[in-house]
């Protein structure tokens, strides 16, 4: 009898500890990702890393549309490394983080790599 009243103890002991654990929105890669939930919730704080390099009008909200005219700002200014920054930082949290229209980090990432690396004036999309 007084073993089970000891692991009665122990284990809303050890809940409470779990919840003390609290997740660090400034910096999602120091988390300790032990469920799922904290890994979309580390992702999700990767998203909220807004850049000031990146114009007013692009950020990741769900879609990524560069016309011909921002597209040199958008490669050239920072935006395009700050949001490969953040697409790091969301596969680092997440390894397989998928967007709402199925597509991956690496969808994304391999997107900004063609849309920057072709030099053109053409428009770069993807939706997110």
């Amino acid at each position: 009898m007084e073993n089970y009243r000891l692991r009665f103890l122990w284990l809303p002991l050890g809940f409470f500890l779990l919840l003390l654990v609290c997740a660090k929105a400034e910096n999602p890669l120091k988390n300790v990702n032990l469920a799922p939930f904290w890994q979309w919730r580390s992702a999700w704080d990767c998203l909220q890393n807004i850049s000031t390099n990146c114009a007013t009008n692009i950020h990741l909200n769900g879609v990524l549309n560069i016309n011909g005219s921002a597209l040199t700002d958008f490669c050239a200014g920072g935006c395009a490394e700050h949001t490969q920054n953040v697409l790091t930082c969301i596969y680092y949290a997440k390894r397989d983080f998928w967007f709402a229209n199925g597509a991956t980090v690496k969808n994304i990432t391999e997107t900004i790599h063609h849309g920057c690396s072709t030099n053109t004036t053409k428009s770069m999309q993807t939706i997110f």
